[in-house]
């Protein structure tokens, strides 16, 4: 009986057994390229994925910043409008006190000149005017005239020229008759009186008023 051919059955398995090792390392070695590719493109799809990322919150900080800067700069142009309105008010409170002062003053000697030239009662002046800060009809002139050069507001302005005029026209016009200066009747006192007392109310009044100009 013959003997079994072992060397040619271990040759067989030892082929095999090769064979299967080396299939087996090209597998892995294939299951390994496979893997390290998949991780390499899902770290570019991370990194896509975080520079996207990125960009979005740089583009939210940018819009951020410029709403950020264009509530600034709308807070600023608030902030200029009030301090100019604030301003304005301010610069019309210091002129209308000055404008009220300088024309009760001359309402004032008005009626003090009435008194003297024409013997009107003291009882007709009003309590508020003051006692009178002019010493001549000069005095009256030269701050109408401040009023109609300085005064921010025109109808000040404009009242304040006209009664410096006519002012002129009463004391300082020459009588032609008897070379005398001219002296004013009481009709005219009075009606310089009446101008006086409108501008007065034209001083005191708020900014924007439609008779202020």
């Amino acid at each position: 009986m013959p003997l079994p051919d072992w060397t040619g059955w271990v040759s067989l398995m030892g082929v095999s057994g090769l064979l299967g090792g080396a299939l087996t390392g090209a597998f892995d070695r294939w299951n390994l390229k496979l893997t390290g590719r998949q991780q390499s493109q899902r770290q570019r799809l991370e990194l896509a994925g975080q520079g996207d990322r990125q960009k979005l919150e740089l583009d939210g900080l940018r819009e951020r910043q410029k709403l950020d800067l264009e509530g600034q700069r709308e807070r600023q142009q608030v902030d200029h409008r009030h301090q100019q309105a604030m301003l304005q008010q301010q610069a019309h409170f210091e002129a209308r006190k000055e404008a009220a002062e300088l024309a009760g003053n001359a309402l004032a000697w008005i009626y003090y000149e009435a008194v003297e030239k024409y013997g009107l009662d003291h009882d007709m002046f009003p309590a508020h005017l003051p006692s009178g800060g002019h010493a001549d009809v000069g005095d009256v002139i030269r701050d109408l005239r401040k009023l109609h050069a300085t005064h921010p507001t025109k109808a000040v302005r404009e009242r304040a020229a006209r009664l410096a005029e006519n002012l002129e026209v009463d004391y300082n016009t020459i009588n032609v008759k008897d070379g005398d200066m001219n002296e004013p009747t009481l009709a005219e006192m009075l009606a310089r009186q009446k101008d006086l007392e409108a501008l007065i109310e034209v001083i005191n009044e708020p900014p924007g008023t439609d008779s202020q100009g």
